[in-house]
This record gives C-alpha cells, sequence and structure tokens, in this order.
C-alpha cells in the first residue's frame, strides 16, 4: 500500500513540475512577445523628447494593462535607452530609472533588480546631452585648486579622463593632438582629468608625452584624495571617458569616440557656418528698413535686436553684432563707419565674456576703430613710410602742393588700371588746378613693383611701402576697396575719400 501511494505522489509531482515548466515555458514566450512588441513600438516612435517623454507615462501609467506587462515594459524600455547608440537617449533611462524603478514602484526584470538601473541613473543623470556640467574642484599640475568649469575657457572644451597605463587612453592622445589641430579654427581647448593618484607619474606621463607647444591647448587636472566624485558626476566607470561642452559649460557630447567627437564637431561647424551666412545676409536687409544717420533711430533698431539675440541665442547675437560691426565699418559714408565703433562700444565689448572669438574682441575691433578715426575726414593723413623707385623715402605731409590726391593700387587691380588712365587723362587739367598725384602701391612683390614701373610710366611718383612689407599700409590707411583716394588740402588734411576725378574737378571749380 505504501508503495502504490509513493508511485502515486511521485507521478503528481511529476505532472506538477512538467506543468510549472510549460507554463515558465509559455511566461517566457509572451514575456518576449511582449518585449518585442514595445521594441518595435520604441524603434517607430517619433524622435523628440516629448513624444518619448509621452509615450513612456503613458504606457507605465496606464490602467489597461497588466503589472507583469509593465514590468516587461518598463525594462525594455530602460534597456533600449541605455544601450542605445544615440548620445541625447541616456536621458530617458535615467528617466525611468528615477520615475518608475526607484522605491520598487515597478520591478526591474532585468540582472540585478532595480539596483542596477539605480546605479546606472546616479552614475548618469549628472552627465546627460543639454545638462550643465557638474563643477568639481581638482588640483592643477602645478598644484593649484581649479574648478573644473574655470577651465572651460574656449568656444568648445574636450573634457578627457585618462590613466597613464590605460592603452587605450595612449592610443587616444596623438588622435585628440590632431583634432586640436584640424579643427583649430573652432577655437577647442582640452581638460584632461587624470583618474589615479600618483602625482610623479602624471608630471612623467605629459613630460613624456606633450612638448610646449602642445601644452598651451591642454590643461591637466587630478584629484589626489578622488574626494571630489568625478567619476559619478562624469560617468567615470572606465578610461578613456571623453566628453564635450561648449562655452557655457553645457555638455554636448558624452562617452565620444574619436569618430563620434569629429562627427559633433563637424556639425557645430555647420551650425556656426549657418548661422554667420543669415547674420550676413540680414544685417544689409535690416539696416536698410531704418534711418542710420539719425542716433535715436539707430539705437531703436539695434536695441531691441541685442536684447532678443543675447537672451535667447548667443551664436546668433555672435553672428549678427560680428557682421553689423563688419558692414558698418566698411561703408562709405562716415557717419556709418563711426556707427560701427558705437556698436562695438556699445553692444559688443561690454559683453565679451559672451563671445568666444576673443581676437575678434581685443584686436580685430581695436585695430579698425583706430583705422576708422584715424581716417575721418579733416584729420590729418598717416604718413607710413614710403620709398621711391630710386628708393629714397618719401614722407607724404613734405609733399608741397595746394592739393594732393593719394591715390593706393595694386598692379592686378583691373578697376586701377582705368582709373590710372583716367587721371592721366585729366593730369593736366589737375595740374592746373593745383593737384599734386601720388600713387602707392600695396602689395609686397618688389620685382612686381618694378615691372609695373617699367611698363607703365606715369608723369606723376608712384610710391612703394619701404622693404615691401605693405602691413603698415593695412593697419592704418583704407584700403579695404582699390583703387582707394584721399585728396588732402596743403596741410595734408583728409578732404574727401574715394573720390573720382570728375568730381575733384566739380569741387574745385
Amino acid at each position: 500500500m505504501k508503495s502504490v501511494l509513493l508511485i502515486v505522489a511521485s507521478l503528481f509531482f511529476n505532472i506538477c513540475a512538467h506543468a510549472n515548466i510549460i507554463n515558465q515555458q509559455r511566461e517566457s514566450s509572451d514575456s518576449l512577445q511582449i518585449a518585442e512588441k514595445y521594441n518595435t513600438l520604441l524603434i517607430k516612435l517619433p524622435q523628440n523628447r516629448d513624444s518619448i517623454l509621452y509615450f513612456i507615462d503613458n504606457t507605465l501609467k496606464s490602467n489597461h494593462i497588466s503589472q507583469s506587462e509593465k514590468e516587461i515594459a518598463a525594462s525594455t524600455i530602460f534597456d533600449f535607452y541605455k544601450n542605445s547608440k544615440y548620445m541625447e537617449h541616456a536621458q530617458f533611462a535615467v528617466y525611468v530609472a528615477d520615475r518608475y524603478f526607484k522605491d520598487s514602484k515597478i520591478n526591474y526584470r532585468g540582472k540585478g533588480g532595480n539596483i542596477l538601473p539605480q546605479i546606472y541613473a546616479d552614475f548618469n543623470r549628472y552627465s546627460l546631452i543639454g545638462e550643465k556640467a557638474h563643477n568639481i574642484s581638482l588640483t592643477s599640475i602645478s598644484g593649484e585648486e581649479v574648478n573644473i568649469v574655470d577651465s572651460f575657457k574656449s568656444r568648445y572644451t574636450i573634457i578627457l579622463f585618462f590613466d597613464e597605463k590605460c592603452p587605450f587612453c595612449k592610443e587616444l592622445i596623438p588622435q585628440l593632438k590632431d583634432i586640436l589641430n584640424i579643427y583649430s579654427y573652432l577655437n577647442i581647448g582640452l581638460t584632461a582629468v587624470y583618474t589615479q593618484t600618483s602625482y610623479d607619474n602624471l608630471v612623467n606621463f605629459v613630460g613624456q608625452n606633450f612638448t610646449k607647444s602642445e601644452l598651451k591647448s591642454w590643461s591637466f587636472l587630478w584629484d589626489l584624495e578622488l574626494s571630489s566624485s568625478f567619476h559619478k558626476y562624469y560617468n567615470v566607470t572606465k578610461t578613456p571617458q571623453i566628453l564635450l561642452v561648449d562655452r557655457q559649460g553645457v555638455i554636448i557630447g558624452r562617452n565620444l569616440d574619436i569618430s563620434a567627437l569629429k562627427q559633433i564637431l563637424d556639425r557645430e561647424k555647420e551650425n556656426i557656418d549657418y548661422a554667420y551666412k543669415q547674420a550676413e545676409k540680414f544685417v544689409p536687409e535690416y539696416l536698410s528698413l531704418f534711418d542710420l544717420s539719425n542716433i535715436e533711430d539707430f539705437d531703436q533698431a539695434i536695441n531691441p535686436l541685442f536684447s532678443k539675440l543675447k537672451e535667447s541665442n548667443i551664436l546668433m547675437y555672435n553672428a549678427v553684432f560680428y557682421h553689423l560691426f563688419i558692414y558698418l565699418s566698411i561703408d562709405e559714408d562716415q557717419k556709418l563707419k563711426e556707427r560701427a565703433i558705437y556698436i562695438a562700444d556699445k553692444y559688443i565689448i561690454p559683453y565679451s565674456h559672451l563671445w568666444v572669438d576673443k581676437y575678434f574682441i581685443n584686436e580685430y575691433i581695436p585695430l579698425i576703430s583706430r583705422k576708422i578715426e584715424l581716417n575721418k575726414i579733416g584729420s590729418k593723413i598717416y604718413s607710413p613710410n614710403l620709398i621711391n623707385h630710386k628708393g629714397k623715402r618719401v614722407d607724404i605731409h613734405k609733399i608741397k602742393a595746394k592739393y594732393t590726391l593719394v591715390y593706393l593700387f595694386n598692379t592686378d587691380c583691373a578697376m586701377c588700371s582705368a582709373f590710372s588712365n583716367e587721371l592721366l587723362n585729366d593730369y593736366k587739367k589737375l595740374k592746373k588746378r593745383g593737384v599734386k598725384i601720388v600713387s602707392i602701391y600695396c602689395g609686397d612683390d618688389e620685382l612686381e613693383y618694378l615691372e609695373y614701373l617699367k611698363n607703365n610710366r606715369y608723369p606723376w611718383p608712384v610710391l612703394a611701402p619701404a622693404n615691401f612689407n605693405n602691413q603698415e599700409l593695412i593697419l592704418n590707411l583704407e584700403i579695404n576697396y582699390i583703387p582707394q583716394t584721399y585728396l588732402l588740402d596743403r596741410n595734408k588734411n583728409i578732404l574727401y575719400k574715394r573720390i573720382n576725378t570728375i568730381q575733384i574737378k566739380e569741387l574745385l571749380k
């Protein structure tokens, strides 16, 4: 009797076990189908933030699906965005971890349970695309305490976390050097954070791998006590780790390799080029709507433009006000030239911290503003170091004449040749009116100058810059367009600029 009961019991348990296996297989098959369904929906989903967040919340808050399906859906969504090749997608994995897996509202069905999504979120939330880079205190290689955000001084900064023993880091260093050279026009800096604690190893690594010239673009930082939590704030779970931030410290690239870094920089270049091209087209069209000679009308045109762009789009502010300055500074009207200085003094220089192009702020604007002031109507013309065909120095200020017509030209300028012929035809008439002509070669090629003198014999002196260094001409006289002319009085004060022979004769009647 006992053996019969054992046989029956054994048979019962075997049947139950077989039934459990079948149920598990059925549940596993159902789970796979549900996961596949959500994977398909995620692939087809419109790729914008609002659509993705709406889908996540609408699915995981739904009362029309079971808790089991929510767990599968949430796990599928988390894994999909955690493993996505698109950097922007990490934010959605963090969102699901924080909103649904935290406090076990929904259970994660992957390995590690709900701990894994929370660890992922903790190590990624501070370095998501669009977030400002977290400010941590580190130490420079010279021993100074440095906030990492203070090292973001360029238009873009590459942040590299490295270990001197990491073979991938060693391979990466030369490639990053190439990036800085190839994309130098984008104004890129590099902040390299050493992840270990040996100062001697860091110094040796830098000494062996960098020249003094290369170190101008690289800033080396480290954390002796590992107290800054850079691992968490920058997702440094391995080395190398590369991020890219803009001038404001906003993260625009994360978990990058060289290929991905180049793609972002190429995209940024396209954005910058597009902004400046749009601004170049916009500026003359916009200014044509206003009376620029009236300072109040001018301010009414510029103030709202400045306020709007400065607050909403720094790139477009840079592009538009760059072209405003350029456009006005090369106008023939002296008043408009002075409006360029006004633009610089009121809308650009006080906001230099918003400009990445420091050359434009610190060198170009002062240079052009000085030239505008130097070449005002009524001011004494600048007298550069000039020589005649015999190599003798000639000072424009010492030319004795009732009027002096200074004429700047280049040998390959067709309009200059036409103007020279016009001057030749009117030479005697102009001479009778007391006009002395002086032409100045703007180039820097002595042989070209001598060949020009040989083929063109004019009755006026043809001068050239001393030592054929034309930089003095470029820096002090207005030669944006040639031929450029200055009509001077007997004291060499500027009476008129860019004037032709017909206008001269009319003015001197």
